[in-house]
């Protein structure tokens, strides 16, 4: 807070008085350095031709001599005096060993290394991720490594720590980086904006997940059911967003634009999503060892166990031969986690404010898409007609 508020009010370091009959110059030279407004203080182009260094420059050879006779008096002083070793006995034996063994220091800032070579930055990440400090800085850009497992670092608590700080105070975070957004905002009134990139299974999807759950938190929107709704947003794009590939889980197939609207005071107001680049061609052809939507899964569970498959067309029976359903895993714990899943789905329609017809349509243009998914073509060739005709040879789909 000295910083920000006291140091700049203080007036500049003076030099002081001298007999020296060229001290108004040096005075007036330093004084025009020491300017604390960088938009009063002199260039180095201006400081150039300051009468001082005007002056100066006529004694040039006066001032190497005057530099090496003191260079040699304090060479002669410091020759003279003899430091003694500092000692550290106990019990009256020479202590040799320290208590606490050294103990290197990785930097939260990897700009502020002296060196970047890949060895260095690589050994200071490798570092930190054993030590479970998977953020580190690049200057204004924050690097996330992804450790695969739950770490205690986005619980409430760590939400109020990074509110209203300086950056310095505390380690890296993705909470620090959405109230650093927050206060450029609030200050230089002006349109923030964060970038998520990195490859597949890097982590971006919860990165922006948990950006925007700090920035609803800085937000403080006046309804608690716009906060709700903006939240649970997340569910919903990923459900119909995310599938599995064969190095991620829950890999995001889209690109996703999300702007926050906000007051001049910082409120929270609303909310905007944008998709772009959505991967269609994955609803009717998956690689191997891929899974479609998570929303199919997700809804074929969830409606066995509420017991409406019925409804919609659907056979637990017969779901292995849907062609759009591949590499779908029945075992227990899959679909345990399908339904949990297909719970949170519709929370999130009903906080978003689907209606219940609207959420019923939704289910059945997912089941309309499998059972189109089975229908199979083929090609007749008559002696009265050379065309090709197209006839369907599987009507199991449509009596369905």
């Amino acid at each position: 807070m000295r910083a920000l508020f006291q140091i700049p009010r203080e007036p500049p370091p003076v030099l002081p008085l001298s007999a020296r009959p060229d001290a108004p110059k040096l005075t007036h030279f330093v004084s025009r350095c020491l300017i604390k407004d960088f938009e009063q203080r002199p260039t180095t182009a201006i400081l150039i031709h300051d009468p001082f260094i005007i002056h100066g420059s006529k004694c040039i050879h006066r001032v190497r001599e005057e530099l090496r006779a003191e260079i040699r008096y304090q060479r002669e002083v410091s020759g003279r005096v003899q430091k003694h070793p500092d000692v550290t006995t106990k019990h009256g034996k020479l202590k040799s060993k320290r208590k606490n063994p050294p103990t290197t220091i990785y930097v939260d800032d990897l700009a502020a290394l002296d060196s970047l070579s890949e060895e260095r930055i690589v050994n200071q990440l490798k570092k930190r991720y054993q030590m479970n400090f998977i953020y580190t800085y690049i200057g204004d850009i924050l690097l996330a490594i992804n450790p695969f497992t739950p770490l205690p670092l986005y619980t409430s608590a760590e939400q109020k720590k990074y509110c209203n700080q300086m950056r310095a105070a505390y380690p890296p975070h993705i909470f620090a980086i959405a109230d650093s957004a927050y206060q450029f905002m609030l200050h230089e009134k002006a349109n923030q904006s964060i970038v998520i990139s990195g490859e597949s299974g890097a982590g971006k999807t919860e990165s922006g997940n948990l950006l925007l759950k700090q920035l609803v938190y800085l937000g403080k929107a006046p309804n608690r059911n716009l906060e709700q709704r903006i939240l649970q947003m997340n569910p919903i794009m990923e459900a119909f967003g995310n599938a599995r590939t064969g190095i991620n889980n829950n890999s995001s197939r889209f690109g996703k634009f999300l702007e926050l609207s906000m007051t001049k005071s910082g409120q929270l107001t609303g909310a905007r999503v944008s998709v772009y680049l959505l991967e269609q061609s994955r609803v009717i052809q998956q690689a191997n060892r891929e899974s479609n939507f998570h929303a199919f899964y997700y809804i074929y569970d969830g409606l066995e166990h509420d017991k409406r498959l019925k409804e919609f067309h659907l056979d637990r029976e017969l779901r292995q031969m849907h062609s759009y359903l591949p590499s779908d895993r029945q075992d227990n714990k899959t679909k345990q986690n399908n339904v949990d899943k297909f719970a949170q789905l519709k929370n999130a329609f009903e906080q978003v404010g689907f209606k219940d017809e609207e959420v019923n349509s939704i289910y059945c243009i997912l089941a309309a898409i499998l059972h189109l998914g089975d229908i199979e073509f083929g090609e007749i060739i008559t002696d009265n007609n050379t065309d090709n005709k197209s006839t369907v040879i599987d009507l199991t789909p449509i009596h369905r």
